[in-house]
């Protein structure tokens, strides 16, 4: 658990004053890879109205990782984010060796989202931090940096990216814009 204790006070007998620490405890935002037990709750996860112009439905993601799988097209890792117990969202990540790409290995953040449920609660950024820090690692192979794209006007995802570490390269990946971040 992650939290702080937030100071409540309140006057005693003879005007003393006692300070209590009440708890602010959060359930700890960690990653882990899916399993079949958590097929149900990651479907059943739901973007906020007007998201799904930005990001695919979580279907679509983990069919592509099982096509990538059995293709070699890539090497993809899928992660549940969670939230305690509960899964609140997913990070999808591949490794792109140097054959694939004809230029260094690299990974690639495919895809990120937030339960609507659980959004605008630093949810997202402790996620984003953490699956930096396992790239870091180089989990999958060699890699110089990460890279991710958005769709222009995803101004959240933009600026969560950016407060990561993460610098626009000027280039587009079809129509979506490509940010990476040195490992």
């Amino acid at each position: 658990m992650t939290g702080s204790l937030a100071p409540t006070a309140w006057a005693l007998p003879g005007n003393r004053a006692a300070v209590h620490y009440a708890s602010t405890m959060e359930p700890e935002v960690t990653l882990r890879t899916l399993t079949t037990d958590d097929l149900s709750a990651v479907l059943a996860l739901e973007l906020d109205e007007g998201q799904d112009k930005f990001v695919a439905p979580n279907e679509y993601t983990l069919a592509e990782a099982y096509l990538a799988l059995t293709t070699d097209e890539f090497t993809p890792r899928v992660y549940g984010i969670f939230l305690g117990a509960a899964v609140v969202g997913l990070i999808a990540i591949a490794h792109q060796p140097a054959e694939n790409t004809g230029e260094e290995p690299f990974y690639e953040m495919y895809r990120f989202m937030i339960d609507r449920r659980h959004q605008r609660r630093g949810i997202g950024r402790r996620a984003l931090e953490q699956t930096v820090e396992i790239l870091r690692t180089k989990p999958l192979g060699p890699g110089s940096h990460v890279a991710t794209s958005f769709v222009p006007g995803n101004d959240v995802a933009r600026a969560l990216y950016l407060q990561v570490g993460f610098r626009e390269t000027g280039e587009l990946d079809e129509d979506e814009i490509v940010a990476v971040l040195p490992l």
